[in-house]
């Protein structure tokens, strides 16, 4: 919540390559602390990429093992605090320029 404090925007945790159990447990304590989301790669694929050259394995690699994992780090994301949520933009942000017609002035 401290660090939430004092940022200007709502914020995402990086996987920053850390393995998968690690990076579980660093996902909840940052929806606990005000994260809006996650962004991950080498937590989700890099085991799966240890078959390489091995094509065939490194496929079968993410399917029984990757993408169960992002599933559920994407469950886990059902606690993040929606971004709109933020205190910069109190729950309702409004692009500037939008609303009805915006498509007439865009780049004029």
């Amino acid at each position: 919540p401290e660090l939430d404090a004092i940022t200007a925007a709502p914020g995402v945790l990086l996987s920053a390559g850390g393995g998968p159990e690690e990076f579980r447990a660093d996902l909840s304590l940052a929806f606990d602390a005000g994260a809006s989301g996650f962004r991950a790669g080498r937590a989700v694929w890099l085991e799966a990429f240890a078959a390489y050259p091995d094509v065939t394995e490194v496929e079968a690699r993410l399917r029984s093992a990757a993408v169960p994992y992002l599933r559920a780090l994407s469950a886990m994301a059902g606690a993040a605090r929606p971004w709109t949520a933020h205190r910069r933009f109190g729950g309702t942000p409004a692009l500037e320029g939008g609303g009805q017609g915006w498509h007439r002035r865009y780049g004029a």
